[in-house]
C-alpha cells in the first residue's frame, strides 16, 4: 500500500537510465528489479515531450532515498543528457503548474544529486 505524500514541499528532477525505454518499461522495471509497487516517479517526460503520470500525486513516490515525503518526482528520458527542446518546454510547464498549485518555492526544485550522491 502506498503511503500518503503529505503536503508537497519539493520537486525533484531525474534523468532516466537510458533512451528508448517507455514509461511502461520503467513501471515494469521498478516492480521487477526494485520491488516497488510501480514507477517511482510522479511524472515521466519522454523525448517527444509527452508527460505521463506515474505514482499518484497524492501518494509518496520512491525516487529519492529517505526524502520522498512531500517530494514530487519528475523523470525525463535520457541518460546524462540535458532535456531536448520538447522535454524542456513540458518540464518547465509542469514545474510551474506544480509550484503554483502547491505553493512550492523555486528554491525547492532540485535535482536528484541535490539529495543523494549519484552517478546520474
Amino acid at each position: 500500500m502506498l503511503k500518503n505524500l503529505g503536503k508537497p514541499k519539493y520537486i525533484t528532477i531525474h534523468t532516466s537510465d537510458g533512451t528508448g525505454q517507455t514509461v511502461c518499461d520503467y513501471h515494469i522495471m521498478h516492480i521487477k528489479q526494485d520491488g516497488f509497487m510501480g514507477i517511482g516517479y510522479h511524472f515521466f517526460i519522454d523525448k517527444e515531450g509527452k508527460i505521463y503520470p506515474g505514482t499518484p500525486i497524492n501518494k509518496k513516490g520512491t525516487h529519492v532515498s529517505n526524502n520522498n515525503s512531500g517530494n514530487i518526482g519528475i523523470c525525463f528520458e535520457g541518460l546524462k543528457e540535458e532535456p531536448n527542446e520538447k522535454q524542456s518546454k513540458s518540464l518547465t510547464a509542469l514545474i510551474y503548474c506544480l509550484m503554483e498549485y502547491y505553493s512550492i518555492p523555486y528554491s525547492n526544485v532540485k535535482g536528484h544529486r541535490d539529495w543523494n550522491n549519484t552517478k546520474k
